[in-house]
């Protein structure tokens, strides 16, 4: 019998998405299903256009993703939760195909499945530029109602990096996930994008790798203790850039970035010697091919104020 599934639509300020959103999970042809749309705090006609649809809705106080996808989460009761954001896409027999693996491997805690960005051409179709990838995204992902009971909801306090510091912990408890070798999201990249022009450096590094030392500082997880795969095959590894080079791309902040790298290069010193022994800090070396760890937090400074620079230009 295949489990029963609760979709979180995640929506702040998404009319122009909505819509797409919508027919994407109802198209999933699956049963049972709960649909629950969140809406943050929208301004731009969401809310009302979700009503209209005449869709279970729940409202947020602009609380952010991270807060608006456990009120999702806590306001559901299926077996199993997935996530999806209003600007993005499930292909067809998404929810299917999850479901089948997570069925077919008793132990795993979710199943995830690869990525493909893409953007909306001015004729309406979709212009796909990046391959298949498996790295971290909610909406990848179909997990266990029961993943929330031994690892906890999402971090509330990030505003970026809350799906990494979720994976992370799942690796940290050594959570078996069921591994799906298909596309299952259609990750959407446009000008509006919460991370639009910010790569890998820029989601809040420091601050996931700050959480993983105090949690090992607290005794939550034993660093030393092996996992069944290393990180870097737990969390996959993304595309070198998630946008395409296009007119039109919102350009980052260039102040933002600055306090960006600020923050983070105080969170690097005051953790200096435990750095060295944070393994997801040896993920990162291994993907930027650093050449020892403690090039890391200089390699991902230089990253992030190399493109504060390109900002400034």
């Amino acid at each position: 019998m295949q489990p029963s599934i609760a979709v979180v639509l995640t929506v702040r300020n998404g009319l122009p998405f909505l819509a797409g959103a919508i027919q994407s999970v109802q198209s999933q042809s699956y049963s049972p299903l709960e649909l629950v749309v969140v809406d943050d705090g929208s301004t731009d006609g969401s809310l009302e256009a979700a009503r209209n649809k005449g869709l279970r809705i729940l409202q947020t106080p602009s609380v952010g993703p991270a807060a608006a996808r456990n009120a999702g989460l806590q306001a559901t009761a299926s077996d199993a939760i997935t996530f999806l954001d209003v600007d993005d896409l499930w292909p067809p027999g998404t929810l299917h195909r999850l479901a089948a693996a997570l069925s077919a491997d008793p132990r795993a805690g979710f199943a995830q499945g690869l990525i493909r960005n893409f953007r909306l051409l001015e004729d309406g179709s979709r212009h796909f530029f990046t391959s298949p990838y498996q790295f971290v995204n909610l909406g990848a992902c179909l997990y266990r109602r029961s993943l929330f009971d031994t690892v906890g909801f999402l971090d509330e306090s990030l505003r970026f990096s809350e799906d990494i510091d979720f994976m992370m912990r799942c690796w940290e408890k050594d959570v078996r996930k069921a591994f799906v070798d298909e596309v299952t999201l259609f990750y959407r990249r446009h000008a509006n994008s919460m991370t639009a022009g910010v790569e890998g450096d820029g989601f809040g590094t420091a601050q996931v790798i700050k959480r993983r030392i105090d949690r090992a500082r607290r005794g939550l997880y034993d660093p030393k203790q092996p996992r069944h795969l290393p990180a870097i095959k737990y969390l996959g590894i993304g595309p070198g850039s998630q946008d395409d080079a296009v007119s039109g791309m919102a350009a980052p902040s260039a102040r933002g970035r600055f306090g960006q790298l600020l923050r983070d290069y105080a969170v690097w010193s005051c953790y200096r010697s435990e750095v060295l022994q944070c393994g997801y800090v040896r993920f990162l070396a291994e993907r930027w091919g650093a050449h020892s760890l403690w090039h890391v937090p200089f390699i991902g400074a230089r990253r992030a104020f190399r493109k504060m620079v390109d900002a400034w230009q």
